[in-house]
């Protein structure tokens, strides 16, 4: 799911690429993902394609792996949506008379 929530956000973003790796790398190529956020966005989706396609061998993803996940996911999410709406509040607000 983190991986699917991760892929429609940058989708929604604009995102271009044939593959979830691509528009990663897109959105950073833009500055739109600063290098750390790109970076993470790599392990959700190393993750991600661990879970859907396991090893026989593979250990199941910990729980402290997938809340790393979700708070990351949080963070993206503050960092895409909510932060330039807060920006802009406060940008009229100091350019008010």
């Amino acid at each position: 799911m983190a991986r699917s929530a991760l892929q429609i956000t940058l989708r929604e973003n604009k995102a271009k690429g044939d593959n979830l790796r691509k528009e990663i790398d897109d959105l950073a190529a833009k500055g739109i993902l600063p290098p750390i956020i790109k970076e993470w966005s790599h392990e959700v989706r190393d993750l991600g394609n661990d879970t859907a396609h396991p090893k026989p061998d593979q250990p199941p993803t910990t729980p402290q792996d997938a809340k790393d996940v979700v708070r990351f996911l949080d963070f993206l999410l503050e960092y895409l949506y909510n932060l330039p709406e807060r920006i802009k509040s406060y940008r009229e607000r100091k350019n008010e008379p």
